[in-house]
């Protein structure tokens, strides 16, 4: 795509408030799901807390599978104010 969208910024030289990122996180899928892939971003608003991560979580948004089996269920994106989290291994 042309449009400016990235998953990853440098925190170090503040490059996430000039909007200069790379694009290195990736979603890797059969032939069979991307068929099925309704529609796909990078959720900005998980990089904007204090103590952030230097990558934005890229969501994908799948239609059920033939079968009916929509596979495991996942949380919704963040939301900024958020402070819930989830557990840690």
């Amino acid at each position: 795509p042309q449009e400016r969208i990235f998953s990853y910024w440098d925190y170090r030289a503040g490059m996430f408030h000039r909007d200069l990122g790379m694009r290195i996180d990736l979603v890797l899928a059969t032939s069979g799901v991307a068929q099925r892939v309704r529609a796909a971003w990078v959720d900005r608003k998980a990089r904007k807390g204090s103590k952030p991560s230097d990558h934005a979580p890229v969501i994908v948004d799948v239609d059920e599978a033939p079968d009916g089996n929509a596979g495991p269920v996942v949380p919704p994106p963040s939301r900024i104010g958020t402070t819930k989290r989830l557990p840690q291994a």
